[in-house]
């Protein structure tokens, strides 16, 4: 055929103009490879749906060969050939997948031995709309009452003319009417993944249910049709693991919304619960299985609905029994010791509890009996996003996550779990009991809280984020970064996500993004970070971490919170060692919230200016060989929308070590409070670095050093790693405290 003079002659597989889908082969390492290669049978399903989009159709199939290279490669195809594979038969297959000597399908069994296949796929409606057990807690006819609302019925009636949600934040989308699953109005994968998780099917049984208007049923029932015949499994932009997985807990409501719609015909209902098998059998190997990850939870809560509520399948039991199995020992393998799950972002932190939970809940409705120490570390998960939460009933944004309100599952946690402390900080200190302690640690993640009060929206809260471990995809490199609350705002949040996927990605996750320290504006490795202290106090919270992000440099920060007391203000030092060999340019970032920025480049000062508050302030204390500049910095508060923030670093550039030591003010009005501050010498090594604080009516003396040793000082002598002193301007003492 002669070539379209417009189709580039080179082209990404991903580009849908010229390929409209790819399926792997194999891969094989080594020199030579002669043996025959087959596409496995998942891919010769997905090549299947590729090729069945052009039927009667001329099409071409292109086989491509790339290699890893890291050596010099050589490939040769020949013998390349398409076979042609007659369907199976639907109906019969459904039939043989299902368990007909079960008493309750006599009437369906009776049937297929006479061969009557249609009067056997009534029976079988027939059983599954009468059928009392087991017993599906979603079943929507649970309800005597249905409604629907307006956003959802809004939702319905878009998909009947084809405008659908794939990720929701690009709102509707117009999809052709001869409905393509592979569609993407936009250049985010994660809308055709998303399409394909089928967010309207939802809706139009809610629409049904709530209506009796025969249109939804009859819209769904075209949809199912459509999508069962274009997306066999294995098809790429369907069948990920984790579409597969929701749609195999979404989809069962679904069917139970239409299962007594006239346009929900038998054969209908066939074609439903075949492709339901198919997920089943889909997501059942080991080899598609991603433990340790959300994923991994997400396939395994979509087998356990099918094996639970689905028992008339032979395999069933199986399918459940394995589901269980995964998710039982999941628990383990993702949820650490302090009830953090792995990926250590709080976004899908939440998600997994309440997968977990729900997991537990459909595995005893099955006869099941979760251990004790399941229990426990399920309510580690719900303690883990009590210790997070800021005094607003929000989360921190940590890696790929969004500042939502997790008062609601501290609530469920403290009712499940009878925890009167969680009721405190859930309710926001409407019910239960304030816990004893104020500063949280979460020492298995890494992550070292300070606070003033649970609730108060007026208080202060830092994290410290010393992360023992890398969490994965969702994680972002940014040991040891701050992130700041106080007076009703956070003043240093982190980055967040705005995309998964595509170049401004990078703009988010990259290490100076973040409120760290970063060498030579490159990104830090993914190796734990080190904890050497925390402690706390009425006067003083300390934490020391350490991490060696970059080749041959280490970086330790240690953060002094100076807490509020007797009309003293709440303020923070911050003293970030740099040691390695070398020249590099060594930057001390801040990203702030949105906000108007001040600066000072003489006095390396910079604050934001919100005319009522609240407004955070950093300075440089020592300033020998360090410049004061601003830097470009975008924040994302919601997937696909960004906002320009004010942010800026301190920098060294030159021979390694460097040392800065930052003076960080929260504060509630226009105007900081009057404080000034300054280094100063201390005797006990190099090591020790003092700073002094003196404000209205007080002095303070802080310091720090690498190891406990003497420090003597007007009213302290004792070895000590960290402290403070603090005296009226009269000299008489307020408070003393080390940390040894």
């Amino acid at each position: 055929m002669d070539a379209d003079p417009n189709t580039p002659r080179i082209f990404a597989s991903t580009d849908t103009r010229v390929c409209s889908g790819r399926v792997p082969v194999q891969s094989h390492v080594g020199e030579d490879v002669d043996d025959p290669i087959a596409l496995p049978r998942e891919h010769q399903l997905g090549l299947a749906a590729l090729t069945a989009r052009y039927a009667g159709r001329e099409m071409v199939v292109a086989v491509a060969w790339t290699g890893l290279h890291s050596l010099r490669e050589y490939a040769e195809l020949s013998g390349v050939k398409l076979v042609t594979i007659e369907p199976a038969d639907a109906t019969k297959v459904l039939f043989k997948r299902l368990d007909l000597e079960r008493p309750d399908m006599a009437a369906v069994r009776d049937a297929v031995e006479r061969e009557d296949l249609e009067v056997a796929a009534e029976a079988l409606v027939q059983h599954f709309r009468t059928r009392t057990t087991p017993e599906f807690p979603g079943d929507p006819r649970r309800s005597s009452e249905h409604t629907v609302s307006p956003s959802r019925l809004a939702e319905a009636d878009a998909a009947l003319e084809n405008r659908f949600t794939g990720q929701s934040k690009y709102g509707l989308q117009k999809v052709p009417d001869n409905i393509d699953w592979s569609f993407n109005p936009t250049k985010d994968p994660e809308w055709t993944w998303q399409f394909n998780r089928h967010s309207a099917w939802r809706a139009l049984g809610s629409a049904y249910l709530a209506t009796g208007d025969d249109k939804y049923a009859e819209k769904w029932v075209a949809l199912l049709s459509d999508w069962v015949s274009e997306n066999l499994p294995g098809t790429p932009w369907s069948w990920r693991t984790l579409e597969a997985g929701i749609r195999a807990q979404g989809w069962i409501p679904v069917y139970f919304s239409f299962i007594d719609a006239p346009a929900f015909t038998p054969m209908d209902q066939l074609t439903f619960l075949n492709s339901l098998a198919e997920h089943a059998e889909y997501l059942l190997p080991a080899s598609r299985f991603h433990s340790g990850s959300n994923w991994g939870q997400t396939e395994s809560l979509g087998l356990l609905h099918i094996g639970s509520f689905f028992p008339e399948f032979k395999e069933a039991e199986t399918w459940r029994d394995t589901a269980w199995k995964r998710l039982e020992a999941e628990m383990f393998v993702q949820v650490l010791e302090d009830g953090a799950q792995v990926e250590l972002t709080t976004s899908y932190h939440q998600g997994t509890i309440r997968g977990f939970e729900r997991s537990a809940e459909i595995a005893m409705l099955g006869g099941a009996t979760p251990s004790d120490e399941y229990w426990k570390r399920l309510e580690r998960m719900y303690e883990y996003t009590m210790f997070l939460q800021k005094p607003d009933g929000t989360q921190p944004m940590l890696g790929d996550s969004w500042p939502g309100n997790t008062r609601g599952h501290v609530t469920r946690g403290a009712k499940r779990f009878d925890r009167a402390d969680m009721l405190y900080v859930g309710t926001g200190g409407n019910e239960g009991q304030r816990p004893e302690y104020l500063d949280t640690q979460l020492p298995a993640a890494g992550y070292y809280i300070m606070r003033t009060d649970w609730n108060d929206p007026q208080a202060i809260y830092l994290l410290t984020d010393v992360a023992h471990r890398w969490g994965g995809g969702h994680q972002q490199p940014d040991a040891l970064q701050l992130n700041l609350y106080a007076y009703g705002r956070t003043l240093l949040p982190d980055s967040g996500s705005y995309l998964y996927y595509g170049p401004e990605r990078s703009r988010f996750a990259r290490t100076n993004s973040h409120s760290t320290v970063s060498i030579d504006e490159g990104n830090q490795n993914t190796s734990a970070a080190a904890l050497h202290q925390f402690s706390s106090s009425d006067a003083l919270s300390f934490v020391d971490g350490s991490h060696e992000g970059y080749e041959g440099v280490t970086h330790r920060r240690q953060v002094l919170f100076a807490r509020p007391m007797e009309g003293v203000p709440a303020y923070f030092v911050i003293i970030d060692r740099v040691t390695g060999d070398g020249e590099h340019t060594a930057d001390c970032n801040f990203h702030f919230l949105p906000a108007p920025l001040e600066i000072d480049s003489e006095s390396l000062t910079a604050r934001t200016a919100l005319p009522d508050g609240p407004n955070v302030m950093v300075q440089a204390l020592r300033q020998d060989g360090v410049e004061l500049q601003e830097m470009e910095s975008w924040v994302s508060f919601v997937y696909t929308e960004k906002q320009p923030r004010p942010a800026v670093r301190f920098r060294h550039i030159g021979q390694l070590p460097a040392t800065f030591i930052t003076l960080m003010v929260p504060y509630p009005g226009e105007a900081p409070p009057t404080l000034t501050a300054k280094e100063l010498p201390l005797e006990g090594g190099d090591e020790l670095i003092g700073v002094e604080v003196r404000g209205e009516g007080f002095r303070d003396v802080l310091f720090a050093g690498l190891e406990p040793a003497q420090v003597t000082l007007e009213g302290l002598d004792a070895p000590a790693r960290a402290g403070l002193v603090r005296t009226r301007e009269s000299g008489e003492p307020l408070a003393v405290v080390v940390s040894d």
